[in-house]
């Protein structure tokens, strides 16, 4: 892989979304065994939570659409757009079954919306009317071309190029393998040095907070 797009590809990777905070920022002190806890469903259900992120994700995409997009999709060549598609086939950033259980969870959400005491043969026809207007509406391709969008802002067509041809190497195929539970194993060694760091954190502060009187 060239070092321009594995620069760039870090890069993305480690800058949190615009306009979010990063986890657990600006919710005060955790205790230990709320930690545990967290750290115990996450070891428990780290599959499911981690799939969980990306039906999110799309749904996030898929509920803002251009609204969160504020520059045009740029124009792109089909040689380009295959190749973006194929990118994201490989690292398995567009799943089909993670697109089918965000439309369960979205015409779940709808139902209830509707009525919260719906009878089941009446839940039942909702989802199914639900997911049916789902799927025509990504089959018009708009969905995917958003996503095309996206990387193709973020990456030239040789940068798409170099990412395919290290993605296809053993080392790219043990990234895509590994990644998920890196992402796991980072997150409960951030909780737990959070968890060790709060306490000592908030003695320092109280202890600042009296010597300059403003707390008792």
């Amino acid at each position: 892989m060239g070092r321009p797009a594995y620069d760039r590809l870090t890069r993305l990777a480690a800058c949190p979304p615009r306009g979010r905070s990063a986890p657990g920022a600006g919710t005060g002190i955790m205790g230990a065994t709320q930690t545990s806890e967290v750290n115990f469903a996450m070891t428990t259900h780290a599959n499911r939570w981690l799939r969980a992120i990306q039906v999110g994700c799309l749904a996030i995409v898929a509920t803002v659409g251009g609204a969160a997009l504020a520059e045009d999709p740029p124009e792109m060549a089909p040689e380009m757009r295959a190749d973006i598609e194929r990118l994201m086939e490989v690292t398995k950033a567009y799943d089909p079954a993670l697109v089918e259980q965000m439309s369960g969870a979205l015409a779940q959400q709808i139902a209830g919306m509707i009525s919260d005491k719906m009878k089941p043969e009446v839940f039942a026809r909702c989802m199914e009317i639900s997911n049916k207007a789902f799927a025509d509406m990504m089959a018009d391709g708009g969905f995917q071309e958003e996503l095309n969008a996206i990387y193709a802002r973020h990456f030239s067509h040789d940068d798409i190029r170099e990412l395919l041809a290290f993605y296809e190497t053993p080392l790219g195929k043990k990234t895509i393998e590994v990644m998920p539970q890196l992402m796991m194993e980072s997150m409960q060694v951030t909780m737990g040095w959070v968890a060790k760091v709060n306490p000592v954190i908030q003695e320092r502060v109280t202890a600042q907070l009296r010597e300059e009187g403003l707390i008792e």
